[in-house]
C-alpha cells in the first residue's frame, strides 16, 4: 500500500514539490521502502521520529520540515489522482483567501475496484463559518484529513492540537473555517482504500465518539466567545444529535454481535449526563446478557 501511495504522488502531473515522508516510529518495512525511492527521487526526504508521536503530533512534525507555502497531508494507503495537485494548487489560486483546500473521494476495495463515491453539495468557495456549522449539525466530517493548507493559515490559527488525538484534523478544518473560507473540488481526486481492522475508523471507536463531541463543545465554546452562535440553543442540538447518533451505534453494535463494544457503550451511557442515555443503559442489561449467550 505504500507504494501504490509514493507512486500516485511522485506520478502528479505538477512535478515540483517536495515530498516528506514522517515515519513515526514503524515496526514493518517503510523505512526500507522509503530510503529506496528516496535514492531513486531527490523530491524525498525522508524522517524517522526519534519517538513516537502519534497524531496530531506526526502530522505537526511533517508540517514543521515543509518549506513550501502551500502543505498538502496525505495519507499511506490512500491513492491519489495524476491531476490532484495541480488542482488542488488551481483551487486556492482562484480562492486567494481560503485556508485550504478539499475534495470529493472515492472509496476502493484492495484490488482498486470501486465501492462509491463521497461527495457533497458545497461550491467552489465555502463561506467562513459555513464548514463549521455543517460539521456542527452532522458529527461528522466532511473532510478526510487529506488537503492542502496555507502554511499561513497554520501559523495564524496554531497547530494541531494533541488532545483529540486522531481526529484532531476535525478541530482544526472547523477552526481554520471561522475566520477563513474554504475551497472545494466536487471531484474524487482521492481513492481510498478499505482500513485494516486495528484503524480506528474500521468500525465503532467509542473514545473517538467522546472526542468528538468534545471537539464540538469546543467549537461552540469558541463561536460563543466570539459571538457567533446561541450557545444553549447549539448544545441542546448537540444533545438530540449525540443521543440519535450514540444509540444508532449501540443498536449496530448488538445487531453484529460486537457484544464487546454493546457493553462498552453501556456503561458509557450509564455514567452520561443524557437521562435517555442512562435510562437505555439500565434497560439493555437483559438484553446485553441474551446478547452475551449467543
Amino acid at each position: 500500500m505504500l507504494s501504490g501511495t509514493l507512486d500516485s504522488i511522485l506520478s502528479q502531473g505538477m512535478g515540483d514539490f517536495e515530498l516528506i515522508v514522517s515515519d513515526d516510529g514503524s515496526t514493518d518495512a517503510t523505512e526500507e521502502v522509503c530510503r529506496d525511492y528516496a535514492a531513486k527521487d531527490n523530491r524525498i526526504q525522508y524522517f524517522r521520529n526519534g519517538s513516537n508521536l502519534r497524531m496530531p503530533g506526526n502530522l505537526n512534525a511533517a508540517i514543521g520540515r515543509a518549506n513550501a507555502p502551500l502543505v498538502a497531508n496525505l495519507h499511506d494507503g490512500d491513492v491519489y489522482r495524476p491531476d490532484l495537485l495541480s488542482k488542488w494548487k488551481i483551487a486556492l489560486e482562484n480562492q486567494p483567501d481560503a485556508a485550504f483546500v478539499f475534495n470529493a473521494l472515492e472509496a476502493i476495495d484492495f484490488d482498486g475496484r470501486h465501492i462509491r463515491f463521497h461527495t457533497h453539495e458545497f461550491g467552489p468557495r465555502i463561506e467562513p463559518l459555513s464548514l463549521t456549522r455543517f460539521m456542527l449539525n452532522q458529527l461528522t466530517s466532511p473532510v478526510w484529513g487529506t488537503v492542502m493548507a496555507r502554511r499561513s493559515s497554520y501559523e495564524k490559527s496554531g497547530m494541531f492540537k494533541t488532545q483529540y488525538g486522531f481526529i484532531s484534523d476535525v478541530e482544526m478544518w472547523m477552526r481554520l473555517n471561522v475566520d477563513h473560507p474554504v475551497a472545494y473540488i466536487a471531484e474524487p481526486l482521492v481513492s481510498v482504500t478499505p482500513r485494516e481492522l486495528t484503524h480506528p475508523y474500521a468500525y465503532v471507536d467509542w473514545r473517538l465518539e467522546q472526542i468528538t463531541i468534545t471537539i464540538q463543545r469546543d467549537i461552540i465554546a469558541l463561536l460563543e466567545a466570539r459571538g457567533l452562535i446561541r450557545a444553549a440553543e447549539a448544545r441542546r442540538h448537540l444533545q438530540k444529535l449525540r443521543e440519535r447518533r450514540w444509540l444508532f451505534l449501540a443498536g449496530s453494535c448488538l445487531k453484529r454481535r460486537r457484544t464487546d463494544l454493546l457493553t462498552e457503550a453501556l456503561k458509557l451511557f450509564g455514567n452520561d449526563d443524557s437521562l435517555l442515555l442512562r435510562s437505555v443503559a439500565t434497560l439493555a442489561f437483559p438484553l446485553r446478557l441474551i446478547a452475551g449467550r449467543r
